[in-house]
């Protein structure tokens, strides 16, 4: 039997070409990083164990015309990324709930703009007492109530920024637009989180 490539590019390219070795190898490789992903959205072990499936079989519709699609500017981790919290943002809307998943938005200190936004919905000192951890958990549901009113790409960004750790150069390089783009969208896709935050507190 013909040794496999080492190499993430010639991996891809094999998989890509329908090569099944390949494919299982590539799959084996990144299922962990999938698991972890989908872990962050789907509480329930069937759902996440659904999901997972759902995502390999997206790898291979089309005669594998995702996996064409990857160019190696981009990490393939980082596609795979993409990928995944795009299903699972979907998966999050065709189930419409919201217990399922808290988000996980820890903001670098350079993002002003979020931890304005989650001082204001959690507050930092409520951390001690079981009541206030109660309190806590009802606001991550709130803002992710909050979160689920964005638009796809909206949540893309945010999501691969803040529940990925994606940094704006990741995104700018994933998506296939420069830097300042990537900033930009990261940036109103805050401004218009606010704003559905903003138009909350007034009707309360």
């Amino acid at each position: 039997m013909e040794q496999l490539p080492q190499t993430e590019t010639e991996l891809v390219q094999l998989a890509a070409n329908c090569d099944d070795e390949a494919f299982c190898a590539l799959r084996d490789r990144y299922a962990r990083h999938l698991r972890m992903i989908i872990a962050r959205y789907a509480a329930d072990p069937e759902d996440r164990e659904d999901l997972l499936s759902e995502i390999t079989a997206k790898l291979l519709e089309d005669d594998r015309r995702v996996l064409r699609a990857w160019q190696p500017i981009a990490p393939f981790g980082a596609f795979l990324t993409a990928i995944a919290v795009r299903h699972c943002l979907a998966w999050l809307d065709r189930k419409n709930t919201r217990s399922e998943h808290v988000a996980r938005l820890q903001p670098a200190a350079e993002d002003a703009d979020v931890s304005d936004i989650l001082e204001r919905l959690i507050p930092a000192d409520d951390k001690v007492e079981p009541e206030a951890a109660v309190i806590r958990r009802d606001m991550q549901e709130t803002l992710h109530g909050f979160i689920m009113q964005l638009s796809d790409s909206d949540r893309l960004v945010l999501s691969l920024r803040f529940a990925e750790g994606m940094s704006g150069p990741a995104i700018a390089r994933l998506l296939g637009i420069s830097r300042g783009a990537a900033r930009q969208r990261i940036y109103k896709a805050l401004r218009r989180l606010a704003a559905i935050i903003d138009q909350h507190d007034a009707e309360l």
